[in-house]
């Protein structure tokens, strides 16, 4: 599988929000927000991080629990800070604020959100409180809460940027698409800045049908927005490949890698354009280029073993290849799918099935749940592969490779 993302998801499960590719997915479901989900990440792991822009908050211990998260040993971070703000007649703000952050990171929301209600109940103006309880409001499906939070923040003149994206991102889920535009257009600045105007064009091209708007609202980011210039010309890029306009969305990758000429996933996502439209032999050299230029880049190895086992019979060099990225990555399941294909493909059908079903224990995308079935059809083994197939279908709306695997092979649909 070719998999330039560190965010594995390539495609969503059945459910609420449209994705770039126009699939769906839950409310609820975190995976998919590549477009969103980095600043409630930010939020879950980060509150440290924006205390320590703090003075006040370089206190011993808030630092040793720090460093106790640091190495790993969360139950004794979490356990010291509930004992120093339990012995304490006037617990430290900031010590719940920072022991609602380590919560969140094992998805105790609930209690998180009790320290934070208790911080606002006793400190009036803590803006930072206020964000957090909007994110935490907003990971327990408790939308209107996390509305007027993200609102009150808006109207206190603190986190702009932030309380924009977020109220963005709820009226996304709720499929108030053009509220959600409007929200994700004033969001020009800040660390959400690319992922808003990303997801504001792919809402206008892809929801509303406004191909032209779209290309205008990203226009407008870069004139406003200088300082993402580049960024924003990339996001056109992206936004025209999903599109289907690869020449034009190939032009733009090509204007950017003059600009950006060591980024490595400019280079990547060039190559696997050029596989889209058939142009085999240019996306080989593109990659083996890559290789070359990254050679201890496990996304480049496993895209060039990937695309060799699956386009070429030079099987040996791309089973090398997958094997060196998945030493780089070993729990990666885009690159245990690429070694499960490479098994399949050279006749090892027992050792690729197990390979894949690992992959698919870690990531359960529409193209390895396709990868499983030719396995177990190859093995002979009917009833299980179309529970496979018809177990993936259930979950993953309009993929393709479910589609071509079926009309292959079980062309009658219960």
């Amino acid at each position: 599988m070719q998999n330039f993302m560190k965010i594995y998801t390539k495609t969503g499960d059945e459910g609420k929000t449209s994705l770039f590719d126009n699939s769906r997915v839950w409310k609820s479901d975190e995976r998919i927000m590549s477009y969103g989900a980095i600043d409630e990440l930010n939020s879950a792991i980060g509150i440290a991080l924006s205390m320590e822009l703090d003075p006040e908050l370089g206190r011993p211990k808030l630092l040793y629990a720090r460093a106790l998260m640091a190495e790993g040993k969360k139950d004794k971070a979490i356990s010291y800070l509930e004992h120093i703000i339990g012995d304490s007649a006037y617990p430290d703000p900031d010590a719940r604020l920072e022991l609602a952050s380590f919560y969140m990171m094992f998805e105790r929301d609930e209690d998180a959100l009790s320290q934070v209600n208790q911080v606002l109940m006793d400190y009036k103006g803590r803006d930072d409180a206020l964000r957090l309880m909007g994110i935490i409001n907003f990971r327990l499906d408790h939308l209107d809460a996390a509305w007027g939070n993200f609102q009150d923040l808006l109207a206190s003149g603190q986190y702009q940027m932030d309380a924009l994206f977020n109220l963005a991102r709820i009226s996304d889920y709720r499929e108030q698409y053009e509220r959600a535009v409007r929200l994700y257009g004033e969001v020009r600045f800040g660390e959400n800045a690319i992922i808003s105007q990303r997801r504001a064009s792919v809402l206008l091209a892809h929801q509303l049908n406004d191909v032209e708007s779209a290309m205008n609202l990203l226009e407008v980011f870069a004139e406003t927005s200088p300082n993402f210039a580049i960024e924003a010309i990339t996001l056109k890029a992206q936004l025209l490949v999903s599109l289907k306009r690869y020449e034009e969305g190939m032009g733009l990758y090509e204007k950017v890698i003059e600009f950006r000429p060591d980024n490595e996933s400019l280079f990547l996502s060039l190559a696997e354009i050029m596989l889209r439209i058939g142009r085999i032999d240019e996306s080989i050299i593109a990659y083996r280029n890559a290789v070359k230029r990254w050679p201890d880049s496990a996304l480049a190895l496993n895209a060039l073993g990937y695309t060799l086992a699956d386009h070429t019979n030079q099987f040996f060099e791309s089973e090398e290849l997958i094997r060196k990225a998945l030493v780089l990555e070993p729990e990666n399941p885009a690159i245990i799918d690429s070694l499960g294909w490479i098994l399949y493909k050279t006749g090892r059908y027992e050792e690729a099935l197990v390979e894949l079903r690992r992959a698919y224990e870690l990531l359960p995308d529409h193209e390895v749940a396709s990868h499983i079935v030719e396995v177990l059809v190859e093995l002979e083994q009917y009833d299980e592969a179309l529970q496979v197939l018809e177990s993936a279908e259930k979950s993953i709306l309009e993929s393709e490779l479910l589609k071509n695997v079926r009309d292959r092979y079980f062309s009658e649909k219960p």
